[in-house]
C-alpha cells in the first residue's frame, strides 16, 4: 500500500463501490418515476449528505492521514457510501411490498415452533417487560452504521484491511441480501402478528416490507465483528456488544 496515499489505501475499493451506488440511485429514481413512488432523492436530502460527510470524514480523515489527491478521492468515498447506500433503502424495502404480495411467515412460524419454544415471542416479552432493555437494544439496531464505520476507521488508523474492507463488504452484503428477500418474503411476527404481538398469535398482517429473511442488520453487525479480528479489546468488544444488541432487537 505504498503507492503514496498512505493509510488512505485501506479506502481503496471504496470509489468503485460508491460507483454501484450510484448507479443503483439512478435506476432507483427511474423506477419510482415510471411507478410514480416516493423517489430516493425525497428521503434523503442534501443536509442529510453534509452530516454523514462531517460524521464519517472527519474521523477517517484523521484516521488515513491521506497524503495525495487519490487519497483524498478514497477517504471521501468511504465517507459517501454510508449515507448514499443508505438512501437506497427506503425504495428498495417499499418496492418488496409492490413485487411480492405473499408472504412466508406463517411458515417460518411453524418452523420455530419446532425449537419447543417462540423465540421472538419470548425476546419480545422481555421488551414489554423491561422497556430499557427494550430501548438499548433498539438503540444499537438504529446504529447500524456506527460498528461498519469505526471498524473501517481503525483499519484505516492501521493502514491495512481485511479483504475487501468494511465499507464494500457492508454494500455488499445489502447487494446480497436484498436478492434474498425475493425467494424468502418474510414481514416479521411483529407485523404478522400487529398490536397482538407479543401477548397473542391473532393473524393480522399489515402492509409491511418483506426484509425480515436474511436480516441485513444482524449480517452487518456480524460482518463488522469479525472484520474487527486483531483490533484492540475495546474496539472488539463495542463490535460485539453492538452485534449482541442487535441480534437481540432483530428477535424482538
Amino acid at each position: 500500500m505504498s503507492d503514496g496515499t498512505g493509510r488512505a489505501a485501506a479506502f481503496r475499493p471504496c470509489p468503485l463501490f460508491l460507483a454501484l451506488v450510484l448507479l443503483t440511485l439512478g435506476a432507483a429514481e427511474i423506477d419510482s418515476f415510471l411507478h410514480g413512488h416516493v423517489p430516493p432523492h425525497k428521503t434523503a436530502s442534501l443536509s442529510t449528505v453534509f452530516l454523514s460527510l462531517a460524521i464519517f470524514g472527519i474521523p477517517f480523515a484523521i484516521a488515513a492521514r491521506p497524503r495525495s489527491v487519490r487519497g483524498w478521492i478514497d477517504v471521501l468515498a468511504a465517507c459517501l457510501i454510508l449515507p448514499m447506500g443508505n438512501a437506497i433503502m427506503p425504495w428498495a424495502t417499499a418496492r418488496t411490498i409492490r413485487v411480492l404480495p405473499d408472504v412466508f411467515d406463517a411458515q417460518v412460524y411453524a418452523l420455530d415452533a419446532t425449537l419447543g419454544f417462540q423465540p421472538s415471542f419470548a425476546v419480545g416479552d422481555l421488551f414489554a417487560r423491561y422497556p430499557a432493555f427494550a430501548a438499548t437494544s433498539g438503540a444499537m439496531y438504529g446504529a447500524v452504521l456506527f460498528p461498519a464505520a469505526l471498524v473501517a476507521a481503525i483499519e484505516a488508523m492501521h493502514g491495512r484491511r481485511r479483504g475487501l474492507g468494511a465499507l464494500p463488504m457492508f454494500l455488499l452484503i445489502a447487494g446480497v441480501g436484498f436478492p434474498l428477500y425475493h425467494w424468502l418474503p418474510v414481514i416479521g411476527p411483529a407485523a404478522w402478528f400487529g398490536p397482538s404481538f407479543p401477548f397473542e398469535n391473532t393473524f393480522s398482517h399489515p402492509p409491511s416490507p418483506r426484509t425480515t429473511m436474511p436480516s441485513l442488520h444482524t449480517a452487518w453487525v456480524v460482518m463488522a465483528f469479525l472484520c474487527s479480528r486483531g483490533m484492540s479489546l475495546p474496539i472488539r468488544t463495542t463490535a460485539g456488544v453492538l452485534a449482541t444488541g442487535t441480534i437481540v432487537a432483530t428477535l424482538g
